[in-house]
């Protein structure tokens, strides 16, 4: 490219005014998609509508993400990449520790309803703690998926997942479960884990699994 290419191309008007509008701005970090979120909450609970959705937009403006601020989500959940693409349901539950990638949408479905909060039906998905959720995959309809399980890229998921499951393909299926034996290669999966050493996170998998055990054992009897 010769210099009067470029030039041409630093004049271009419609660049330079953007910078010159937005430089304060740019000369920041961006913010990911759960700090603009956890903002929105602030100012609600501030009775700060119009800032709230500011944040609600601003989302839009700098992920391409929908993160409505009804949205329900935990402590320490992390986006990919800062949340880029991401669509959430109004209506959608996201526990803590929970990891959501790329191009993600947690939707709802008109088939399939589960018992939300306050005892009503919804048909939006309830994300537990510390699931992974990898780029492109789709979670919808009014399902759960348990603790500590790991949808697989570009997965669909549709149905209840148990905790502890690793989930792959459209539709998604189970085919593996994570155990005290396998658990420590998924462990830099739990973003929010990391720093746990072996030994704690290990504790955290038995006790989900024991969970799971006596919820499998309370089924059988009813």
């Amino acid at each position: 490219m010769n210099v009067d290419a470029e030039t041409t191309i630093l004049s271009n008007h419609g660049v330079n005014t953007w910078l010159e509008q937005l430089q304060a701005a740019l000369d920041c970090a961006v913010p990911s998609a759960y700090e603009i979120w956890r903002c929105a909450q602030v100012y609600l609970k501030a009775g700060d509508k119009k800032n709230a959705m500011r944040c609600q937009k601003l989302n839009y403006v700098l992920h391409n993400s929908s993160i409505p601020n009804t949205v329900k989500m935990g402590d320490e959940v992390h986006f990919g990449s800062g949340g880029m693409g991401v669509t959430l349901h109004a209506l959608s539950q996201i526990g803590n520790g929970v990891v959501i990638g790329t191009q993600v949408t947690v939707g709802g479905r008109g088939r399939g309803k589960r018992v939300g909060a306050v005892g009503k039906s919804a048909s939006v998905p309830l994300i537990q703690d510390h699931v992974v959720i990898s780029t492109g995959s789709k979670v919808l309809g009014g399902i759960e998926i348990g603790t500590f399980s790991v949808i697989g890229a570009n997965s669909l998921v549709t149905t209840n997942i148990p905790p502890l499951s690793v989930v792959v393909g459209t539709p998604g299926r189970v085919v593996k479960e994570i155990t005290l034996e396998n658990c420590m290669a998924y462990k830099n999966m739990y973003l929010s884990l990391r720093g746990l050493d072996k030994q704690d996170y290990a504790k955290l998998i038995k006790a989900a699994i024991l969970k799971k055990n006596a919820l499998a054992n309370e089924s059988s009897i009813g």
